[in-house]
């Protein structure tokens, strides 16, 4: 009689309820056009703002916070969070450049005057700190204040 391994139980053991789980039939995705709770279509924008110039010089914290209070805080007056993050970027001659990165979350109104001034800040940074690039991820979502 073949003996099998305390290891091999376990695992077949975890295999299974890891299935099952996979093939659970509720779910917790909302279907489309239904929000999942009260709240009001809204669209979430993430701007990485890198803090490292292609010369290698550094946006200092007193530039930054000059750069938010007067080019974006009016334009977004309703309120906006920042996230202090670490990253790493390639640059366009393939070099990998690891950077500390401001993360600014937006929650805005579906409006080409929302997505012109986002666009402008990104254009103003880049010029303004001898930027590459600064990444927008934009995403449709539910908000409920």
């Amino acid at each position: 009689m073949k003996r099998v391994s305390t290891t091999h139980t376990i695992a077949a053991l975890l295999i299974s309820l890891f299935i099952g789980a996979c093939g659970s039939s509720q779910s917790t995705i909302t279907p489309a056009g239904k929000p999942p709770f009260d709240g009001v279509q809204s669209v979430r924008t993430e701007l990485y703002f890198g803090m490292r110039k292609r010369d290698n010089g550094v946006v200092g914290l007193r530039d930054w916070r000059k750069f938010l209070d007067s080019l974006i805080t009016p334009r977004f007056p309703s309120g906006l969070t920042v996230i202090d993050a670490n990253g790493q970027y390639q640059m366009a001659n393939g070099t990998i450049k690891p950077e500390m990165t401001k993360v600014v979350l937006l929650l805005h109104d579906d409006t080409p005057a929302q997505s012109n001034a986002i666009d402008s800040i990104r254009k103003e940074y880049c010029a303004m700190y001898d930027q590459e690039s600064v990444l927008r991820v934009s995403q449709y979502v539910t908000v409920s204040f």
